[in-house]
């Protein structure tokens, strides 16, 4: 419990810094911290969804929007030319926060085609990154051919 309120005052100090007003309403204003919460979310997955999409080699997994209503901001994608452990492994040495595998998913793994154990890999862009994280990503991403 503890933790819960620790968590809704932190987003209260969040709305007081991006909201001059008070809406005296708790609800309201997490409310309006989720929102911009999402919007940045959405922001952070357009340039790097866009890039995936741009390459012959990379296959997206999911939805190819960047709404919040379609997609999380999880993204996940499979290389026809490299292994999803070597794409891992030039992230994580680029220090972008990534992960690679199956995700526990192995029999959806194989059922959209790919080798369960090889999997995909996997970039959340939420609320806490930066535009410079993924731009990084994104230029680790143009090095490996």
């Amino acid at each position: 419990l503890s933790r819960g309120l620790g968590d809704v005052y932190k987003r209260q100090d969040i709305y007081h810094h991006h909201f001059q007003s008070d809406s005296g309403n708790l609800r309201r204003r997490l409310e309006k911290v989720f929102q911009l919460f999402g919007e940045h979310e959405e922001q952070l997955m357009e340039p790097l969804i866009n890039y995936i999409l741009s390459r012959e080699d990379f296959r997206l997994i999911g939805a190819d929007s960047t709404n919040r209503t379609e997609r999380a901001p999880t993204v996940a994608f499979h290389s026809y030319t490299k292994s999803s452990e070597a794409i891992y492994n030039s992230l994580i040495n680029a220090k972008v926060s990534c992960g690679h595998g199956n995700f526990y998913a192995h029999r959806l793994t194989e059922a959209v085609g790919l080798n369960a154990e090889d999997g995909v890999v996997r970039l959340s862009m939420v609320h806490y990154n930066t535009m410079e994280e993924v731009d990084r990503a994104i230029n680790v991403l143009q090095s490996i051919n």
